[in-house]
């Protein structure tokens, strides 16, 4: 199933991927003209991306040239994915320097008869280059980086719709039933659920023998509200997203919960793209509860940032106290680092039934050259050891 937002314009995260061609000689006198290699498939955002790479050139007036091209494709039965133009940077390293020394942008737009013939393909470095130049070809093995970045306005489409969201939704399919904090009532299906969340998929047998002979099973969340549960449901059921935008925070807590994992992208893509110093405590909070990575680099990124505002914004201070041993002991590393800042918590004795509150003092700034900083960065990440995503 594939990630689909509508309305909505976010920048995904870029493909990193890289691909290696054992027995490139070989290979190469083997190759005729016009023939490709097609490496193995590999999943990105829930698309299923190709590349092929001509050893001896695409047709005759490429003779000579490496081609290489990347292309988004889908299973026959679901609509072709991607609409627009996906830009790629294709490099080939230099296995002794560490360097990248070849590069070429790609675009793959799809054309209306999505004949494979119509493509463009790059011819981006002469065969005879890379076998004279020893560094590429360590061990006889040719190995090409890709980093492609979709467009910033959302390019996908998704699946056909293959049953009405409300004929879903509804007691003829469903076996199950969510009950909102308000007494709103989602019949669901457990076997669709289980498609789509490894959370359900982990349950399913004790859902299942739960289900078994009482048509009234139900789970009760307390928290979001109903309009995201169903909004929530819609995805699980035709990976479509109808709106995002006022509630992020909240799908994102139900995406984490029950590890939909397409959808946890999407929320922290549209996250991101809004962050703010009102968000970051609740945000930490919601890192620390559900260990979403994706999530917790940003936030570090926004941390070097704005960090020396954040130690006086009301809203992350009044969740500090609530921050994980972890998280408190990288703030305090950040703080001190970057923003001669020191961190620390103390009892707050005035508090009524007791509690903890933060402590904040001002120092000159120590070293904090580039080699401290990645020492921080790597010895006192925000760690967390709950459920994974």
């Amino acid at each position: 199933m594939y990630p689909v937002l509508e309305q909505e314009d976010v920048k995904l995260p870029p493909i990193i991927h890289q691909f290696q061609i054992d027995e490139f000689k070989e290979r190469l006198r083997n190759c005729p003209v016009g023939v490709y290699l097609e490496a193995r498939p590999f999943e990105h955002m829930g698309l299923v991306w190709r590349m092929r790479v001509w050893l001896s050139g695409w047709d005759e007036a490429h003779q000579g040239f490496l081609g290489v091209y990347l292309r988004c494709g889908a299973t026959p039965e679901y609509v072709r994915p991607l609409d627009k133009a996906v830009c790629a940077l294709v490099s080939i390293v230099d296995e002794e320097s560490g360097e990248r020394v070849q590069w070429e942008h790609l675009f793959d737009r799809r054309p209306d008869d999505r004949s494979d013939a119509e493509m463009r393909v790059k011819s981006f470095i002469k065969t005879s280059y890379l076998l004279q130049t020893n560094g590429f070809l360590k061990d006889d093995k040719l190995r090409i980086d890709v980093h492609a970045e979709h467009m910033t306005e959302v390019v996908y489409r998704g699946l056909r719709n293959r049953k009405n969201f409300k004929d879903l939704v509804s007691r003829k399919f469903s076996d199950f039933r969510i009950v909102a904090e308000d007494g709103k009532v989602f019949p669901v299906n457990l076997s669709q659920l289980a498609l789509v969340s490894p959370y359900f998929e982990s349950h399913f047998p004790l859902l299942r023998s739960i289900v078994t002979g009482k048509p009234e099973s139900e789970m009760r969340m307390a928290e979001p509200s109903a309009q995201v549960i169903r909004e929530f449901l819609r995805y699980c059921y035709t990976s479509k997203l109808e709106r995002l935008g006022p509630y992020p925070l909240d799908m994102l807590r139900l995406a984490c919960r029950f590890q939909v994992r397409d959808l946890v992208d999407l929320c922290v893509a549209r996250i991101v793209a809004s962050m703010n110093d009102d968000q970051v405590g609740e945000l930490l909070l919601l890192c620390d509860e559900f260990d979403c990575t994706q999530l917790r680099q940003e936030v570090l990124k926004y941390f070097l940032a704005h960090g020396d505002e954040l130690h006086e914004n009301a809203k992350f201070l009044e969740a500090a106290p609530n921050f994980s041993a972890p998280v408190h002991e990288s703030l305090a590393a950040y703080f001190r680092t970057y923003f001669g800042i020191e961190w620390s918590l103390e009892e707050d004795v005035e508090a009524e039934g007791g509690g903890r509150r933060v402590k904040i003092v001002k120092t000159p700034l120590v070293d904090a050259s580039p080699r401290a900083a990645v020492a921080v960065r790597q010895t006192n990440g925000f760690v967390a050891s709950r459920s994974k995503i």
